[in-house]
């Protein structure tokens, strides 16, 4: 199964880089959460719903020049789980360059991503985003 993992993973980003939101919450299950981890640097982890998600990448539609896309380096998976490693690239409304690296941890339940858990460098989120006037706006609980 780890084939067709790794390919929907490529898929989500994909989809997530052209900017088709409702394609790639399609290929999230019902009960599906992204959690950010550690993130913001208040020690606040994020934890979404697809719904949550999806919201998020709409609001943060208009707070780019050009949106958050990542570009994958590397993609490894075995059974119902995949880590896939990459790079992101944005340019905030305000013109601030936003780039920052990510390690995400999907997991697959039927052929649908049911978690993913995101680690990337927190300082460069919350610092660079706020410079840039960008609002995090993400649903967030206490770890």
């Amino acid at each position: 199964m780890s084939e067709t993992h790794k390919a929907l993973v490529r898929r989500y980003f994909e989809l997530s880089n052209e900017g088709r939101v409702d394609d790639y919450v399609a290929l999230l299950a019902p009960d599906f959460r992204l959690v950010g981890m550690g993130m913001p640097a208040s020690g606040v982890n994020h934890d979404m719903s697809a719904a949550d998600l999806a919201a998020n990448a709409r609001a943060y539609e208009s707070a780019f020049q050009r949106r958050i896309c990542i570009e994958l380096d590397e993609v490894i998976g075995e059974g119902d789980a995949v880590v896939a490693r990459g790079r992101s690239t944005a340019v905030t409304a305000a013109g601030i360059p936003y780039a920052n690296q990510y390690t995400f941890w999907f997991t697959f339940r039927d052929g649908l991503v049911t978690t993913i858990r995101e680690f990337c460098c927190t300082y460069t989120v919350v610092h660079t985003l706020r410079q840039g006037g960008v609002a995090m706006t993400m649903a967030a609980t206490q770890a």
